[in-house]
């Protein structure tokens, strides 16, 4: 994974269709950094019903109580513990079987892994899009779009990751040239009119909140 930021910050410039792949993973390290702090997750708060809101956030409370009292680490080891598998995409476990040697080898790698990267190291990737070329960053923007759109429309479990950094690299390319900008925005309307007409009504007003945002960045940019 480090390696992948590496190739991402020294060789953005070329990696056009590839960074949906990058961005992706990039996502699913987050959200395992985010499932191991024991730490609320985004379906939480974009829940259709309300009910189902109350009943996750029990969970997050609960585990976030074992965590403080040590006993859940990761929810890796958890699954571990339980002789189930670890789907970082569903956090799902499965007690049908025992675990192997393998399984638990790999998810102390992802432990490891976990340790190795921290949050600044995944921003800095987001940061350093104001350094890419005027056809990387149209190909970052598509992608980083493509990413979201698959976060927020899922109907188990939908994320916000992208979203948020498709808001902070559009203030950090705002000073691109009118040519460029109008190539970025083409494709980020159009993904702020598909996602802000979501069923979700949540996610919904999420997307729209976060569109008002950017306008407020847009709006302080005019008056320095």
């Amino acid at each position: 994974m480090i390696a992948i930021i590496s190739i991402a910050i020294e060789d953005g410039n070329h990696l056009q269709e590839a960074w949906e792949h990058i961005l992706t993973c990039l996502s699913r390290i987050e959200h395992l950094q985010l499932l191991g702090e024991g730490a609320p997750t985004d379906a939480s708060f974009l829940s259709v019903s309300n009910t189902e809101t109350d009943e996750k956030m029990a969970k997050s409370a609960g585990l976030q109580s074992l965590k403080n009292k040590g006993t859940l680490q990761n929810l890796a080891v958890m699954a571990v513990v339980r002789g189930g598998s670890y789907d970082s995409a569903s956090v799902g476990v499965n007690n049908s079987g025992l675990v192997s040697p393998e399984q638990i080898n790999h998810f102390i790698a992802n432990l490891n892994l976990l340790e190795q990267i921290g949050s600044f190291e995944l921003n800095h990737v987001f940061a350093h899009s104001q350094r890419l070329n005027s056809e990387a960053i149209v190909a970052f923007v598509k992608a980083l779009c493509k990413v979201s759109i698959s976060e927020l429309q899922s109907p188990t479990d939908p994320r916000v990751f992208s979203l948020t950094k498709l808001v902070e690299i559009a203030h950090y390319n705002m000073n691109r040239i009118r040519l460029v900008w109008s190539r970025m925005w083409n494709v980020l309307s159009d993904f702020f009119v598909s996602v802000g007409l979501s069923e979700n009504l949540s996610v919904a007003i999420f997307v729209m909140d976060s569109l008002r945002q950017l306008a407020m960045k847009f709006l302080e940019r005019d008056l320095v």
